[in-house]
């Protein structure tokens, strides 16, 4: 259900979305969230998205790895990394399932236009925050 439910989220970033977190993103830039993250370009537009994956779910071996694998945005597929999304380039970001396991947030880059990310967050029933 949470794969699932991570593919959709990628699959609607991948159309046109961008978010951004609040004090909690900001700690989660520092520490570099607990389950590393996930880089995706989208073939189609060349619009770049980054999960963070902060909620203890991925902090099991292998869960944020497999989710990430499994991440495909216009034919393009998510690349793991065991540090977080860069901050340089990024115009928001969307903090997505606070408080639960499967806590995410998502990074919006190149390509996409601070109106259009905050759309996507609250479509998200997100929390964004510009840059």
């Amino acid at each position: 259900m949470i794969l699932h439910r991570w593919i959709v989220v990628g699959l609607l970033v991948g159309s046109f979305l961008s978010f951004s977190g609040c004090a909690k993103e900001e700690l989660t830039d520092a520490l570099g969230g607990s389950g590393g993250s996930c880089r995706v370009v989208n073939s189609d537009t060349g619009f770049v998205t980054c999960f963070d994956f902060t909620g203890s779910a991925y902090a099991v071996a292998g869960t944020a790895t497999t989710a990430c694998a499994n991440q495909t945005v216009g034919g393009a597929v998510g690349t793991y990394a065991a540090s977080a999304c860069a901050t340089a380039g990024r115009i928001g970001s969307c903090q997505i399932y606070a408080g639960q396991a499967q806590e995410q947030v998502v990074r919006f880059y190149d390509g996409y236009i601070d109106g259009t990310a905050e759309a996507a967050c609250t479509g998200l029933s997100g929390a964004y925050t510009s840059g």
